[in-house]
């Protein structure tokens, strides 16, 4: 009996594997035995509702919601603390901050940004009233969207996955637990096991992550100021204006720039040339003076 327990965790394992690619095949070929008609005697009334017969799986969407509001430079802190403040009012079960982002450019552009988790039952009729407030502050709704993602199928072989794995980890932990051969078959034994746990791990945690998605729809809030980006007669010339400041601008902080990195350099060529010219005027008092003595 040396080699029995290697021998029963790699049947194991090849066992398992085998079931992992042929579960789609063996639940698809059981579904119409549980899906058969009921018998005569088993049929319900005719009055009898068709979904109590019929059990349906809703699908598993996680939604991400999308909004950019537009409104004055000094509106648009207000406006973010209001959105946080209707957030924090649903509770942290409900709705959680995930990012806050604020800056403010040159002029008068403010712009920021905010992120939330939302609850799915709830985060419709929340993105309303975050347009509502905004257009209570004097703003406007620039841009909405609601992206939509099916994660059902991932979600039910992910589940599928969770069951064939814990499976094999309960097998290799029963025939590790009644081992008898020597210590390397342990070792080896023992590395199987932590190996399929490790899987098991990673296959719940990539579950509740889609769980967490499904359950919580993500809200990503863009916040702006200034004025509409579409076209018109002003949008030229204002763009064309702000072109022109920035080259002024530039122009202005590169001659500074020329300007402190000459500045010692001249400084210094005028001392050399006030030095040559006093040199150059007592020299002739000098010469003169020796010529009358």
């Amino acid at each position: 009996m040396k080699h029995v327990l290697v021998l029963a965790v790699l049947f194991a394992a090849a066992a398992c594997s085998h079931a992992d690619e042929a579960g789609v095949v063996e639940q698809s070929d059981a579904l119409p035995e549980q899906q058969a008609p009921p018998s005569e005697a088993q049929q319900e009334p005719p009055g009898a509702p068709a979904a109590d017969a019929v059990a349906v799986q809703m699908p598993r969407i996680a939604y991400a919601y999308r909004f950019a509001f537009r409104l004055a430079p000094d509106r648009v802190a207000a406006l973010q603390d209001r959105h946080l403040a209707m957030c924090d009012a649903l509770g942290p079960m409900r709705c959680r901050v995930a990012d806050l982002q604020r800056a403010a450019g040159e002029g008068e552009h403010t712009q920021g940004s905010l992120k939330l988790l939302v609850a799915a039952d709830a985060a419709r009729l929340f993105g309303d009233r975050l347009a509502a407030a905004a257009d209570g502050a004097g703003g406007e709704t620039v841009a909405r969207a609601i992206t939509a993602e099916d994660l059902s199928k991932q979600m039910v072989d992910t589940e599928a996955r969770i069951r064939i794995k814990q499976a094999l980890v309960d097998r290799l932990t029963a025939l590790l637990a009644t081992r008898s051969g020597n210590i390397q078959q342990a070792v080896e034994a023992e590395r199987a096991v932590n190996a399929a746990q490790e899987e098991l791990e990673q296959a719940r945690a990539w579950l509740a992550e889609m769980r967490g998605r499904v359950a919580l729809s993500t809200m990503d809030i863009a916040y702006q100021s200034g004025a509409p980006l579409a076209g018109g007669f002003a949008t030229p010339v204002r763009e064309a204006w702000g072109e022109v400041a920035s080259l002024s601008g530039k122009s202005l902080a590169m001659i500074l720039i020329v300007v402190a990195a000459l500045a010692p350099w001249a400084a210094a060529l005028a001392l050399i040339l006030v030095a040559v010219r006093l040199y150059r005027r007592r020299r002739p008092r000098a010469v003169s003076e020796a010529d009358a003595e």
